[in-house]
């Protein structure tokens, strides 16, 4: 069990008007486009219980591969009712030293319900 969340921050876009009004004037410096030709997108942030089950095999001292289910119950997004994400995840990992390795992460999906996977540097003791 966990948490998991998602914390986005605001986009700014300058309509057509607004970007070609910028520039350089006689001065040399560049003014700032006009607030009444901009418009701010605001992303809202996602906040989820994270529960997940799975299992780890050792290939051989070096290398594992785990398998797991996991389930986000997302109640914060304002853009949906209360929903539940499912993923099936998958996780390679070796190790070229004893403590010292790569792994490579694969969610079918995350609190969004949208695809990840990353590689990452594992340390173990």
């Amino acid at each position: 069990m966990g948490t998991a969340s998602l914390d986005y921050d605001e986009a700014e876009f300058l309509t057509a008007e607004g970007s070609n009004s910028g520039g350089t004037s006689d001065t040399g410096s560049t003014s700032e486009p006009d607030p009444d030709q901009t418009a701010v997108l605001v992303f809202p942030s996602i906040n989820a219980i994270k529960g997940t089950v799975g299992a780890k095999f050792f290939i051989n001292n070096r290398s594992t591969f785990d398998v797991g289910y996991t389930r986000y119950d997302v109640d914060s997004n304002p853009l949906r009712p209360k929903t539940k994400e499912k993923s099936i995840d998958v996780k390679v990992s070796y190790f070229p030293r004893k403590n010292f390795g790569v792994s490579f992460v694969y969610e079918s999906a995350d609190v969004t319900g949208e695809p990840t996977y990353n590689i990452q540097a594992t340390v173990r003791w």
